[in-house]
Order: C-alpha cells, then structure tokens, then sequence
C-alpha cells in the first residue's frame, strides 16, 4: 500500500494530525506554519535526533527522539513506529491513530497519553507521543514488588475515570495492562498515570459487529474472548472486558502477581471449576479481596 492509498482511508481529523516532514541524514525534520507569524515569515523548523529503542512488542516499536532545534513545547518525545505495508500492522496503527487523535484533545489530557502528530519514512508510519520519562507502571510495580494500598486506589480510579470517558465516547481499549499504564507523577508526589497503547482498540459506535476477535495480553484477557463463540456473538458487549482487565490490573498493584496464568485458569474460573487465588491478598483486608473479586465476577459476563 502507498502512503497516498494509505492516508486516503484516513479521516479529516487524522489527516490534520500529520505532521509536514523532510529528513536530513539522521534528523527528521517538521515544518510548522505558526498561526500567529506574519504570513511572509518562512515556516518554523523542528529537527529532531532519534536516540534509542526504549519498547517495542507485536503492536509496533517505540523509540526516544531528542529535538536539537525548534521546538516549543517538549524537548523529548516517545515515537512508535509500525510497517505501512503489513496488514496486521496496519490495522493496528489505524486503530491507534483513530483513538490517540480523539483523547488527544484538552478535555481528555488528564487521562489520556497525548498525540504530537504522525508522519511516514519509505516504509514506517510514526505516532509521535508525549514521553514519560518513570515509564510504566508495570515496571515500577516490579520494582517495589507491589503497592500499598491507598496508592493502589489512586491509581485505579484514575485508570477507571479514563476508561469510562472511551466507554462513553463508544471506544473499548482491549488491552489495558500495567505496561500500557504510564507514570507521569508517582510518590512523593500524587500518583498521576495515563492510559497509552490504543493498537487494540475499537470504535463501538462505527464498527458495531464483532469481526475482529482482538484477544488482548494473556493474563488480562476476560474468559469469554477465548470463547469462539461468544466471540462471534454480535450481542457481546466489547466494553466488558476491559472492566476484567482493570481488576486483573488492581491485583497486579497491589500484590505484583495475575490471578490466571492463561487461558485454561481464566477459563475454569469463569466455569466455577476454579477457585479465585485469594492466597496473595491475605494479607490484605476482607473487604479489599471481595471487591476485587466482584470486579472479575464471571457473572457479570452473563
């Protein structure tokens, strides 16, 4: 697929988005037309320096820019970088595209992993991001071999406020997890997290069949996308499963393990042929292991 082909699929708002690019030897270089600039000025330059790989997976790589001129507002950038031709991959930078331009707006910035634009190379389309130099929440959690539980709830009412804000713009993100949670204030300071990496999300509202049997990351996954059929069911609610994940995400925090290894545990639970694993949550209160058990209550999948 060309470039041309490529971003003709793309809606007005997308298109808005790119950014006006040239590269010189190893910098990429934007060009802006400052709205507030006399109309004989010559345009404003960016030039930024790509530094290093810092994540990548199945969803795209992603790579840290440095901006040595131009820029005004940020000096660091995170870019994730995805195959225009691959198939897979394009509906995965599509998807993400659709949904990083839409919570990129101001009214969505408290929650929402924030879009600098997006440009094309001979084969690569780049998502430029914001950068979030304490990374994710997965590793820090690692790191401290899990939360207490006051910064577990902050936490997870943020990541629940911006997950209803998709539900109700029609969007299901489909793979929240800790590693697509990412710090940007955490202790001393108040926690404050945004949500990224909208490679599996789904617009509700313009695609309303369940087609795409998108499953999301073992471990998070809700017990029904392993079931064929249910996932065929154009009666399925999409949105559900991201309320399982967020559990799975709440018990992550705060014991630094998954409740179900993978398919065959996710499943028996949901088929009552599997106890919850509440053995990590002992020496948590009563109340906090049945809460996080109605959360991943197969019940509610009903």
């Amino acid at each position: 697929m060309t470039h041309n082909n490529m971003e003709e699929q793309f809606s007005d708002i997308v298109r808005d988005f790119k950014l006006v690019t040239k590269h010189n030897g190893n910098l990429i270089v934007h060009l802006y037309n400052d709205p507030d600039a006399h109309p004989s000025a010559p345009q404003r330059q960016e030039h930024w320096r790509e530094e290093e790989r810092i994540d990548g997976g199945s969803q795209g790589t992603v790579w840290l820019q440095t901006c040595v001129r131009g820029s005004r507002h940020f000096t660091k950038r995170a870019v994730k970088k995805f195959l225009v031709g691959n198939r897979d991959s394009r509906l995965s930078y599509e998807r993400e595209l659709v949904a990083i331009v839409k919570f990129s707006h101001d009214r969505y910035s408290r929650y929402f992993v924030k879009s600098l634009g997006w440009y094309t190379s001979s084969s690569l389309l780049h998502i430029a991001m914001e950068y979030f130099p304490a990374g994710n929440l997965y590793t820090y959690v690692e790191e401290q071999q899990g939360l207490p539980e006051d910064e577990c709830w902050q936490i997870t009412s943020q990541v629940l406020s911006g997950i209803a804000l998709m539900h109700e713009e029609g969007f299901a993100h489909r793979d929240l997890k800790p590693q697509n949670i990412l710090i940007y204030e955490r202790p001393p300071a108040q926690w404050w997290i945004k949500l990224a990496d909208f490679g599996l999300s789904k617009n509700v509202i313009t695609d309303p069949n369940n087609t795409d049997y998108a499953l999301g990351t073992p471990g998070y996954i809700a017990p029904e996308l392993y079931d064929a059929d249910q996932r065929r069911c154009s009666t399925r609610d999409p949105q559900k499963p991201d309320i399982w994940a967020l559990g799975v995400t709440a018990l992550f925090i705060l014991t630094n393990t998954v409740p179900f290894s993978g398919q065959d545990q996710t499943t028996q639970f949901a088929a009552n042929r599997f106890p919850f694993p509440c053995a990590p949550l002992r020496s948590r209160n009563n109340e906090l292991d049945s809460s996080l058990a109605a959360s991943l209550d197969q019940g509610s999948y009903a």
